[in-house]
């Protein structure tokens, strides 16, 4: 197994995410601590309509996109859809707070081509450990 030195790819590649919430707090406490728990750059939005638009016009600047699965206009799984005819290689991690029938979710999951699930609350050093994860298997 590939051993990684979280430094030395820190410090290799400056990670860059998108993170999407409609919750203004949500949005603003994730990239804050994702910055400077994570080292990550990122750029947050608590609307979906404009996220989309940024992805359309950088569509290959972003390793990760962290949606929310629930918001107005466009939900999590139809933006995570967008997001794949925009660019194949991004890691796309859907989040949410909401009970949901695990089973009927994963086969949505697998349909939209979601590369993870992350179940609010997170721990910010988990969740930093999971993207590195991601961004690593890339």
């Amino acid at each position: 197994m590939l051993k990684y030195d979280k430094q030395m790819v820190d410090r290799a590649v400056r990670i860059k995410i998108m993170v999407v919430d409609d919750e203004h707090d949500i949005a603003h406490v994730m990239q804050k601590a994702l910055e400077t728990e994570g080292g990550f750059d990122v750029d947050a939005f608590t609307d979906p309509k404009q996220a989309l638009e940024q992805l359309k016009a950088h569509a290959h600047v972003y390793q990760v996109v962290l949606s929310d699965i629930r918001m107005p206009y466009i939900g999590g799984l139809e933006l995570a859809k967008e997001i794949r005819n925009l660019n194949q290689n991004v890691s796309i991690l859907l989040m949410s707070a909401l009970e949901m029938d695990r089973q009927e979710f994963a086969s949505k999951l697998r349909a939209a081509r979601i590369d993870g699930f992350v179940e609010k609350p997170i721990s910010m050093k988990n969740l930093v450990e999971l993207i590195r994860q991601y961004v690593l298997a890339i």
